[in-house]
This record gives C-alpha cells, structure tokens and sequence, in this order.
C-alpha cells in the first residue's frame, strides 16, 4: 500500500506541472540587432584551468555572484571577479576603437556588491535614430565607456538579460545629449551591444487587407499547432510517468534492502557527502553532532552569553549537546561573511587553537554562525572567578600564544593557509576548555594577506578594543601591511599574559604578597577605569 500511495502522490504532482506548462506556453520574439567590436578574447582558456584545479569548498555567499565559470571566476587567493571589456572613449586617439579596447578583471569593490558589466553610449537627441539595423552605427558609431560595473543588487536589477547587454535610453543629462546604457552579468558581456528597437510603427504601416485574408488562415492554422502541441504533450508525459513509476518502484525496493541490511544505520557514503564543506551544511542547515546529523535550525537558544558590536552571542541546546550560536543582523552582515572567509581556510578548522567551527547559515532573518560551546567560557570571565597555578598559567598562555603563531604563520602545500591578523585580540576573545587549553574565536575583524595586500574592503587603522591598542595605532601611525598589524597583535597578547599572571598563584615558602593573590583586573584598570576614552588612553 505504500509504494502505490507514493506512485499516486508522484502521478498528480507531474500531471498538475504537464498541465501547468501547456496552459503558459507562449511565443516570443527577439531582435538580431547587434554591434560587435572586433575584439578577439576567450576567456575559456582561464576558465579551464580554474575548473580543472581541485574543488573549491565556496563560503556560503558566494552564490549571491552566479555559477563559477559562467558569471564569475575565482582568483588563486578566492577573490571572485568577472572578465568585462574595458573602453574609454575620451581617452581613445584611434580611428578604430578596437586599438583602445581591453580585457580587465572585475572584482567587488564591497562585500555587498554583485559582479557585472556594463556600456554606455552618448548621441545627439536631436537626430532620429533609424529602425534599419543597418544605419544604427551611423548615429551610434561607438560607445563612449565600457568596464566594470560593480553594485548592490538593487542597482543590477536594471540588467534584463544575464548573457548579453540590450541598449536603452536613459535620461538626458546635458541639451541635446542622450545616453543609451547597458548592463549583464556575465563573462564579457558588454562585448554585443543589442539596441532594443521599437517595432510598433513597422507593424501599423503594414496594409489592412494582408491581416483581414490572413486571419481565417492564421485561426486554423494556430489550432493545428495546438492540437498538435496536446497530443505532443499528453504523449511525452505518458511515458514520464511510466519512468517515473518506475523509478519509484527501484527506489522503494532499495529503500527496503538497505533498511534490512544496516538495520536502520545511516549509508556512510551519504554521511560523507554531507559531512564534507561548509556549502552542505550552509545550503541545508545540517551538521553532525556527535555521530547524528542534526538540523541545526532546531537549536533551541537557552540564555545569552555576551553582545558585542557584531551581534548577540547565545548558549544554544540541541539534542542535549551544548553549542555557542552567534546571531548577527544585517548591520553585522560584514562581520558575519568575514568570520565564514576566515574559516574557509580548511586547515583553520583544524587546529587545536582555534575555536571548532560547526556551520554558518541564514535562518529566520538573521545569520547565525555557530561554533563549539566550552563550559569554562572566555579567558576573561574565569580568572574572574579563579586563580591559576604557575603550571595553569604556562599552559593558557603557550595555547593562546600557539594559535596566534598559527594565524600569522603563512603555509604552503597541500593544506595551504594565507597569514591572517585577528586585529581584536583580548581575554574574552580566548576561550578555556575543559583541560584549560585555550583556543581563539571571534574572526569578525579578522583579515587575510594575500601576499599583496590586505583583503579587505577597507582598512582602517583603530579597530579592535580601545584598552588593548598598541601606541601607534592610538596616534593613528599605522602602517598598513601584513608586519605591522601582526606586532599589534603581539601587543594585545603581552597584555592578555598580564591578565593571566596576575591571577597567577606561586607556592613559596616567603610570603610575596601580604594580600593574597590579587583581585581579577583590565590592563590600566587603575589608572584609566573601565570605561576609558579614546584621548584618556592616550595620555597614558
């Protein structure tokens, strides 16, 4: 009774989409009017090579940019751009603008930002534009900008077609100057220019008689072509239905054998396709959680740990396992895709110093980035509450000091990482486990060195927490390179290992503090209070 419920349930769905498909059948038409420089580029050539390398694992925001090889490419650092042909006019001497005419990479100038191309024409509005395909060039002989056209996906809504740029009329910003203008989203592109000319006064010119003896003839002639199209149909989705029985029937059966032969254990092979990458557990919302693959979408989030200025940190609950569920909103959006960057280095999600990355999703309209939980929290809240023996306080600060020997380390090989600057170093960014190892979290400001230059969308030199910057960041004498912003690091840690010394407890047989260990405190906290400025700090 089951496999027929299913053949009766998969009947109706397919027959209802056959009759959906007949009933919006239509027709349409396009125009052949197109301008071609004569530009000779291929960019299959380094398509190829990108898709013959081994498989990217793309961060979850990448498919907001397309399908790679087609909208977009990926450079050897994960940078995605988009090949656009790049003109100047008013700085183009050349009779024939192929001479000024070249190839550039586009790359996103925002992370917000969706990749295309675009063109732009300029012509005197005083003179009619011809409807021949032929006179076009006499008017509009050649564009007046080609290149990149990076922008919100507001902005690119205006690109009607992915696959080629169609010129419309924009408004006048100068007398008697128009500017056509165009935009697509896909490898060179703004190569055909296609003008979208209007053909309603060709057709009202056409003589009456032609479509009065014309329309018996045409009425038949549409209903032939509809039966036709029915029978087609109504024959096609015969024999669908027949395969799709079919198939049903084979799946039910190797649904019963495997049920019969693992005794309900889940198929390893499916666990591992799942289990591999981030896109599985971004597009599905899964993850395993111990030895069952679990929707995380189901955490159940139990009281709030800490809120920063890049969202809302939660001890999440699901199936009775601990985790640590970061929620950010929109305004943190760029906080969120950095710390998912950051984790996309695979061998990031492997170290023993690091905090353990679980999985990173949008749900219910936020973006939730979830990680390991681990009871003793933040560095900071346990030395609140407890004192540490001189062998505890070897081994909080070598972990820490571990992970960030780590994230400034540049590799090479089969697991390669770039060197990355955390740039918010501080005691409640170093998480204790169990057996007092600690590990860093919270990559939000993060940033990765490709060898050239920081990848970020904008560099800013005082960012992190005011009490942990370095004397030149605080007199904004910062120089912007990979070095210089892994010393600052190196500061922050300095006083991180004063936090922990302080709190460090020594056994000896002279009393060196007749007070005790003393109480739990920032750096500076004497002299500049917990809440200090930014010119307090200075004059200190």
């Amino acid at each position: 009774m089951y496999l027929w419920r299913q053949i009766y349930k998969s009947s109706s769905i397919f027959i209802l989409l056959l009759i959906c498909g007949y009933i919006s059948t239509g027709t349409c038409s396009t125009d052949d009017n197109t301008f071609f420089p004569d530009v000779k580029f291929d960019p299959e050539t380094k398509k190829q090579e990108i898709l013959d390398e081994q498989k990217i694992s793309l961060p979850h925001y990448y498919k907001k940019y397309g399908k790679l090889g087609k909208n977009f490419e990926l450079e050897e650092n994960g940078k995605p751009f988009i090949w656009c042909e790049q003109f100047k006019g008013h700085e183009c001497a050349s009779e024939n603008i192929t001479d000024c005419i070249s190839m550039v990479k586009c790359f996103p100038e925002l992370r917000s930002h969706h990749l295309g191309c675009m063109a732009v024409l300029v012509y005197n509005s005083t003179v009619t534009i011809p409807d021949d395909s032929q006179d076009i060039e006499s008017v509009l002989h050649k564009p007046a900008l080609k290149g990149c056209w990076s922008q919100d996906e507001s902005e690119l809504s205006e690109c009607t077609a992915h696959d080629e740029c169609i010129v419309d009329t924009r408004l006048k910003s100068s007398k008697d100057r128009t500017y056509k203008f165009c935009c697509c989203r896909t490898h060179n592109c703004n190569k055909v220019l296609r003008y979208n000319l209007d053909k309603n006064a060709k057709d009202e010119e056409l003589p009456s008689v032609v479509r009065r003896e014309s329309a018996e003839d045409r009425e038949d002639r549409e209903a032939f072509i509809r039966f036709m199209i029915c029978v087609a149909i109504t024959i096609i989705g015969f024999l669908c239905l027949v395969m799709l029985i079919f198939f049903v029937f084979l799946h039910y059966r190797r649904k019963i054998k495997n049920a019969n032969k693992d005794n309900g254990k889940t198929d390893a092979a499916t666990a591992n396709a799942i289990s591999l990458g981030r896109m599985d557990y971004n597009r599905e919302c899964m993850a395993f959680i111990g030895d069952k693959l679990e929707d995380l979408r189901k955490t159940e989030l139990v009281e709030k740990i800490s809120k920063g200025r890049f969202g809302e940190v939660f001890r999440g609950q699901l199936s009775g396992t601990n985790l640590a569920v970061k929620l950010c909103t929109n305004a943190e959006l760029d906080s969120w895709i950095n710390e998912q960057d950051v984790y996309a280095v695979k061998i990031m999600r492997q170290h023993d110093n690091i905090s353990e990355f679980v999985a990173s999703f949008e749900y219910d309209r936020k973006y939730w980035l979830i990680t390991k939980y681990y009871d003793h929290g933040s560095l900071f809240d346990y030395l609140k509450q407890h004192t540490v023996s001189l062998v505890e306080c070897s081994k909080i600060i070598s972990g820490f000091l571990n992970g960030l020997a780590f994230l400034h380390e540049e590799r090479e090989g089969k697991f390669p990482k770039p060197t990355i600057v955390h740039r918010d170093f501080k005691s409640k960014n170093v998480l204790l486990k169990d057996n007092l190892t600690s590990c860093i979290s919270d990559f939000g400001l993060a940033m990765k060195y490709d060898g050239n230059s920081l990848s970020v969308d904008e560099l800013h030199g005082q960012v992190g927490t005011r009490r942990y910057m370095s004397p030149e960041v605080l007199e904004g004498a910062t120089e912007f390179s990979a070095f210089a912003f892994q010393q600052i690091d190196v500061y922050a840690a300095s006083l991180v290992m004063w936090e922990v010394l302080n709190r460090t407890e020594v056994k000896s047989s002279v009393d060196m503090e007749p007070y005790g260990v003393p109480q739990s405190r920032l750096p500076y906290e004497d002299e500049i209070g917990l809440t200090p400025t930014l010119g307090r700090i200075r004059e200190l």
